[in-house]
């Protein structure tokens, strides 16, 4: 986050490879609107690795990090959060499509029959 050029970070995370442009900018478009803007998915869970932290968290998080507190939500009570609704997501395809982890042998055959089902001809 401090070697960010601009004011804040897109974060993603590299196991969930269904993300759309079209949820990354529903995510940078309200960036200006918290320190923290991140989408929810099922149950209202925070999806704090797609998500975009503006350099003001860097304070916030360094001192949790230094307390050995590691959770990525540790700071979040300290700092400006928006949480874009599942149903905002939903627009633009499944959530649970879109934050979809593949870390497993299993859930790679799972992702790549989604894939093959979402491929247009």
């Amino acid at each position: 986050l401090r070697a960010a050029p601009g004011d804040a970070a897109f974060t993603v995370a590299c196991d969930m490879p269904f993300l759309t442009p079209e949820v990354a900018r529903l995510v940078i478009d309200r960036a200006a609107l918290a320190d923290v803007v991140l989408p929810t998915s099922s149950g209202g869970r925070l999806e704090t690795l797609h998500a975009c932290y503006a350099k003001s968290c860097l304070g916030p998080m360094e001192s949790k990090l230094r307390q050995g507190q590691l959770r990525i939500a540790g700071f979040f009570d300290e700092v400006r959060v928006l949480a874009i609704p599942e149903d905002e997501v939903a627009h633009f395809c499944d959530p649970e499509i879109i934050f979809m982890n593949v870390n497993t042998p299993e859930e790679l055959a799972r992702a790549r029959e989604l894939l093959a089902a979402l491929e247009v001809p």
